[in-house]
C-alpha cells in the first residue's frame, strides 16, 4: 500500500507525489547532479534508471535526465552551463514511469521560451532557422556547410540549432503551396519549440508574377504570431534581404549583375523594384510585433564571388559569412559568462 505522501519536507520544501511505495526524504542539487535520499532502497545498486527530466522551472523545457539507484539513494546528471547557485535556485526534476509519478514541485510547468539574451540554468538555448532556399542551403551539397549548422558550430555547446528552411517559399500567399505556412518545415519548426525563430523569407514574394503586398503582409504576420506562440519565444527578421546578382549586366538590381561574362538570369523579375517595398512591409511587421532585425544585405552584397551559385544564392563561403554575421549579431545579446 502506498505510504502518504511527504509534504513540505524541512530540507527543502519540496512538495512530492509517492512513487509505488517510496517518499522522498531530501533533494539536493550541486552542480550538474541531484541527489535524491528516499526512504526506502529503488531497486539495484548502479541500475539505470529510465524516466527522470529536469528543466529550469522558469522555462519549464524538460530534458532527459541520467539517472542511477544506490540503495536509497538516486543520483540525477543532467546538462547544464549555469552557475552552481542558478542551479540549486531553478533547477527542478520529475519522474514519469510505469504506473509512478514523481516530482519535486507542485502542479504543472507550462513552457515558456527562454528570452533572447538569456541563458537557462538547465540545456540549452534553442534556436530555428527557417525560410527558404537560402536557409535551405541551396546549391551547397555539403548540409555541414550550410549557414544554420555553420552557425551552430559557431555558437557553441549552449545553443541548438536547427534548419526548417524550404526553397521557393514565400512569406504570403503569392500562388497555392507557396506559401511557407502550408510546408512540413513550418509545422517542424513549431514544434522544435524554439527559443528564437531567425525567419529568412520574402524574398521569393518580390520576384513572383502574383506578389501581393498586402497579403505577404497578412500572411507574414500569421507566421510570425504563430513563431513567438503562446510561449513568447523572440523572432528576429531579415530585415534587409540578401543580395540577388541575377539580370543583364550593368543594368539596376538588387545590387544587379555585376560580373563580365555571366548571366545568371538575363532579366529583371521584379526584384529590383519590389524589394524596397517587401522590406519596408518587413519594418512594419517587425515594429508591430516586437520583432529585432537582421541586415543580410549590406555586408553580403560587398563580396558578389560568393554568389557564383547562381547570383542568388551563397556558396558554401558565403554561407560561412552569412553564419558570421549572425553570429556576431547574437553576440551583442549573449555574453559568456
Amino acid at each position: 500500500m502506498l505510504k502518504k505522501i511527504l509534504i513540505g519536507i524541512l530540507a527543502t520544501g519540496i512538495l512530492c507525489t509517492p512513487l509505488m511505495a517510496l517518499n522522498v526524504v531530501q533533494s539536493q542539487t550541486t552542480d550538474g547532479k541531484i541527489n535524491i535520499l528516499l526512504d526506502e532502497n529503488w531497486g539495484a545498486d548502479g541500475e539505470e534508471i529510465r524516466g527522470f527530466e529536469v528543466a529550469d522551472k522558469r522555462y519549464g523545457r524538460f530534458i532527459p535526465a541520467t539517472a542511477r539507484a544506490e540503495g536509497n539513494r538516486v543520483t540525477l546528471s543532467y546538462e547544464s552551463y549555469a552557475t552552481e547557485e542558478e542551479q540549486r535556485q531553478y533547477t527542478v526534476w520529475r519522474y514519469k514511469g510505469k504506473n509512478a509519478a514523481l516530482q519535486s514541485y507542485p502542479g504543472e510547468l507550462v513552457f515558456k521560451a527562454v528570452p533572447l539574451g538569456q541563458y537557462p540554468a538547465v540545456g540549452r538555448v534553442v534556436i530555428a532557422c527557417v525560410g527558404d532556399s537560402i536557409t535551405f542551403g541551396f546549391g551547397i551539397p555539403d548540409e555541414q556547410k550550410r549557414y544554420p549548422e555553420t552557425l551552430g558550430r559557431l555558437l557553441g555547446e549552449r545553443f541548438t540549432v536547427g534548419r526548417f528552411g524550404n526553397s521557393g517559399k514565400t512569406a504570403g500567399k503569392c500562388n497555392p503551396g507557396q506559401w511557407y505556412g502550408e510546408q512540413k518545415e513550418f509545422t517542424q519548426a513549431l514544434a522544435f519549440q524554439a527559443d528564437i525563430y531567425i525567419c529568412n523569407l520574402g524574398i521569393n514574394d518580390t520576384g513572383h508574377h502574383l506578389w501581393n503586398p498586402t497579403a505577404s503582409e497578412r500572411d507574414f504576420g500569421t507566421l510570425i504570431e504563430a513563431f513567438q506562440g503562446e510561449q513568447g519565444s523572440s523572432v528576429v527578421l531579415w530585415g534587409k534581404l540578401g543580395p540577388d546578382f541575377r539580370g543583364e549586366p550593368g543594368k539596376p538590381g538588387y545590387p544587379g549583375n555585376v560580373f563580365e561574362g555571366y548571366s545568371f538570369r538575363p532579366y529583371d523579375s521584379g526584384s529590383a523594384t519590389n524589394r524596397a517595398i517587401m522590406e519596408c512591409i518587413i519594418a512594419k511587421l517587425a515594429k508591430k510585433y516586437n520583432c529585432e532585425t537582421i541586415d543580410a544585405y549590406t555586408e553580403m552584397a560587398k563580396d558578389p564571388e560568393l554568389y557564383k551559385v547562381d547570383g542568388l544564392h551563397p556558396t558554401p563561403e558565403g554561407a560561412a559569412k552569412l553564419a558570421k554575421l549572425t553570429y556576431e549579431w547574437l553576440l551583442q545579446y549573449y555574453k559568456q559568462k
